[in-house]
């Protein structure tokens, strides 16, 4: 259909939908106007196959938009919005959010599961995570024969407010830390859960468990919930940064910031509602035990029915968020993964989370098995030398201090692949690490091929081919040998043009060294490109590297540690696991380098050669044809 002919048929009805969006206060026919923007979508999809550079686009674009921020107010407008919202709204939330929600609740789980068998195995471990102030507080009261006897230092009402403050801020910041990419939600989630573990246990060891049971779990079941339900939140709010789909990543967090801020609201009900049991009723500590009891199993109903049982009743009705995001998007924002068309930087780094995220096992494969071999390596021949990196330092909970001290792992751990990297002191890692890098390079081609399709039409390996690929890298990681100031040489063009050598030789058959010079030509000609896309995706390493080395991963070593009774082979066993996580991180990055580098190349090329630009406009020739 003529563009004309297009505009003539849907004008009116395009007229009469900018009448209705123009008239003052709250959209009365909220199903009408619901069915306008699903026909608006259908003519924008149109539009966007047919006429995509041509203003009714744009046009039918923005009308899109409008309708679309009109219904979502109609919903929140609505007289009965409010008995909605808790009716309806959140518990389809609650739903949609049920995988990030079921994470939360299993990571708190292994963070009490820590909690307790820390207890049990090290000592001094509750004085390590509650303070020593408030150990020695408890025995004394227990001394006194009143073991709860914190719950009635305080005036109720200033109690009330305390604990409401406190719980509302750990909820905000559990949500808003998502987006960290979720590693802040996690963090927070296992520091409140190892808390609890070593609180209960406290006065399990004391011979004081089901009366602490009774007491603590009055208030604690609902406070439990408001923490897991936050940490559902964020990490939706994580997910939708790191995991973006089909949507561009800015979209993608929109989205997740609507959906994860509505399960938020979830958490203010069971927030007060703690707060309140905890400062007036809690103290009660010589209520009869039926009671108590019956608040621990009420409380216990109330939060498995609105926050499991509802939302699995609702939640098979979709709400009007998902209706419109959905639609929204597979209308007109729908991402497609061009790899030949010129992107910006930002956007090559989005390409190649969306291509890890697609083909998460064949990027993270290579990088596994490694770490496995270099560790073990490392474990059997050189264990002397690199001693002072198979620890990790003490764990204080999630706070600023611990964040410093991750930080200084990192910085440990960059300093242990340099000693990898000293070749001159250790010559036989070198011929060990250029096989390595080989794999992981070769990995990293592999996935554009998986993103492409184009698999089964590349040039098939010949030991000619991998054998000279294998010179080509232990040439280029030789000069570690005079210098570790190589790195930043290394890392912005020599590693970035060998895995562009490989790719080039699979996909149009050139050879590995002549290959390898006309990437390495590409790559100093677009310098200032090459560097920003090699500080963005080491920026991005290096937070997953703060992840890995985290103070969480240290108290599994412990809690390894103390299953194993400290013996000679536990010591082993976590010394293996120490380094082959740090180089798990190490590979990885490397990997992510590669692979943006690769995408970085394809814009590079297109900037020169404009080889998807000339088809474009060919298309269009014989489109008017």
């Amino acid at each position: 259909m003529k563009e004309t002919d297009f505009i003539r048929q849907n004008q009116k009805k395009w007229a009469d939908l900018e009448a209705r969006l123009k008239q003052k206060g709250r959209a009365k026919d909220f199903d009408k106007l619901s069915d306008n923007f699903v026909q608006l979508s259908e003519d924008l999809s149109y539009a966007q196959t047919y006429y995509p550079r041509r203003t009714v686009r744009v046009y039918l674009n923005t009308i899109a938009q409008r309708v679309y921020k009109k219904v979502f107010n109609a919903r929140q407008h609505d007289k009965q919005s409010r008995f909605r919202f808790w009716s309806h709204e959140l518990p389809t939330g609650l739903w949609e959010s049920r995988y990030e929600l079921i994470i939360a609740a299993a990571v708190f789980s292994l963070a009490v599961f820590i909690g307790v068998v820390s207890s049990e195995y090290e000592d001094g471990f509750a004085n390590q995570i509650l303070g020593s102030n408030y150990t020695n507080m408890t025995d004394e009261n227990i001394a006194k024969g009143d073991p709860m006897g914190v719950y009635k230092k305080m005036d109720a009402l200033e109690m009330f407010f305390r604990i409401f403050y406190n719980n509302l801020q750990v909820s905000v910041f559990t949500f808003v830390l998502g987006i960290l990419f979720g590693v802040g939600t996690i963090g927070i989630l296992m520091s409140n859960g190892i808390m609890l573990g070593v609180f209960q246990y406290f006065f399990v060891q004391r011979g004081l468990g089901f009366l602490s049971f009774l007491t603590i779990w009055q208030h604690g079941v609902i406070e439990i919930a408001s923490i897991v339900v936050a940490g559902g939140a964020g990490l939706v709010l994580g997910r939708s940064i790191v995991f973006p789909g089909t949507l561009p990543r800015g979209v993608s967090l929109k989205f997740g910031m609507l959906k994860g801020l509505k399960v938020l609201m979830g958490v203010a009900p069971l927030i007060f509602m703690a707060a309140f049991i905890e400062s007036f009723y809690t103290r009660f500590d010589n209520l009869p035990m039926p009671i108590r009891m019956a608040t621990i199993l009420a409380s216990l109903a109330f939060v498995i029915g609105y926050y499991i049982v509802l939302p699995i009743k609702r939640g098979r009705k979709q709400s009007l968020l998902r209706d419109v995001a959905e639609d929204y998007s597979q209308s007109h924002i729908e991402y497609t993964l061009n790899l030949d068309k010129l992107k910006s930087v930002g956007e090559v780094l989005g390409d190649s989370l969306v291509i890890i995220q697609r083909h998460l096992a064949s990027f993270m494969r290579p990088a596994l098995i490694s770490a496995c071999v270099l560790a073990l390596a490392i474990i059997l021949f050189l264990k002397e030398d690199f001693a002072e990196y198979l620890y990790f330092g003490s764990f204080q909970g999630f706070i600023l201090a611990d964040f410093a001290m991750t930080i200084g792992e990192v910085f440990l751990r960059l300093r242990m692949y340099g000693d990898v990297l000293g070749f001159s002191v250790h010559v036989w890692l070198w011929p060990l690490v250029t096989i390595l890098v080989t794999l992981v390079a070769m990995a990293s081609g592999r996935l554009i091929h998986l993103a492409t399709g184009k698999v089964g039409e590349l040039q098939k390996n010949s030991l000619g081919g991998i054998s000279a690929y294998l010179a080509l890298n232990a040439i280029f990681l030789a000069p570690f040998f005079i210098s570790l100031w190589y790195v930043p040489l290394y890392l912005l063009f020599f590693m970035p043009a060998s895995a562009l050598a490989w790719a080039l030789y699979k996909n149009e058959g050139t050879p590995v060294f002549a290959a390898f010079c006309s990437a390495l030509r590409m790559l100093l000609a677009y310098f200032l490109r090459q560097t920003g896309s090699v500080l963005y995706t080491v920026l991005f390493s290096l937070l997953a590297a703060m992840l890995i080395q985290s103070p969480v991963l240290y108290l599994l070593f412990e809690l390894g540690n103390g299953f194993f009774g400290l013996t000679n082979k536990a010591l082993v066993i976590v010394e293996f696991f120490i380094l082959f996580s740090s180089l798990v991180t190490l590979f990885c990055g490397a990997q992510f380098i590669m692979l943006n580098s690769l995408l970085n190349f394809r814009s590079m090329r297109e900037i020169k050669q404009a080889n998807q630009l000339l088809a474009d406009i060919e298309n269009l020739s014989i489109g008017r044809r």
